[in-house]
């Protein structure tokens, strides 16, 4: 329970108040010129709860089938002895779950830490220098810079990049 805690609170802050790494760019990197295609995003929830309801499923399908559901456990609940394979699954539940929150974590401080721009920053930053930026083949590495583009949280996500986490 502690552990459980303690890893929500870290993804919590992570996502309230992490601030990304202000990283620079290249004038002349076309890998990160690529356009902006807005799509249809399915909500986190929705995804959260399918990544993790589909395994415990699965884990609990699999454990009533080793186990039976009629063997007797060696615990007591509440003064009831539950069967075998609903403790096991209790126990792989926490394993996954457990592995599915430092997973998140290190997804999310790779992303806020280390994360480079996506390929459709330019697009939506539109940072103010691109004006200085006067051929594609100037190899200047641009820092500072301001970013003119209108929708702000589009821009912020723009900044969050692992590989392979396209």
């Amino acid at each position: 329970l502690v552990l459980f805690v303690s890893v929500s609170f870290a993804i919590l802050f992570t996502y309230l108040f992490a601030v990304p790494f202000r990283r620079g760019f290249f004038c002349d990197d076309e890998s990160i010129r690529h356009p902006h295609k807005p799509r249809v995003q399915v909500p986190d929830a929705v995804v959260a709860s399918i990544a993790l309801a589909v395994p415990l499923i699965i884990f609990m399908v699999l454990e009533s089938v080793r186990h039976g559901l009629r063997t007797p456990g060696r615990y007591r609940i509440f003064g009831k002895t539950p069967p075998q394979w609903l403790v096991q699954l209790g126990t792989l539940s926490k394993v996954f779950l457990g592995g599915a929150a430092f997973n998140q974590i290190t997804v999310d401080v790779g992303k806020y830490c280390l994360g480079r721009l996506r390929p459709h920053f330019l697009t939506v930053c539109l940072p103010d220098v691109l004006t200085t930026c006067i051929t594609s083949t100037d190899h200047s590495y641009i820092t500072d810079y301001l970013c003119t583009g209108a929708d702000k949280d589009v821009i912020q996500e723009a900044r969050y990049s692992v590989l392979l986490q396209y």
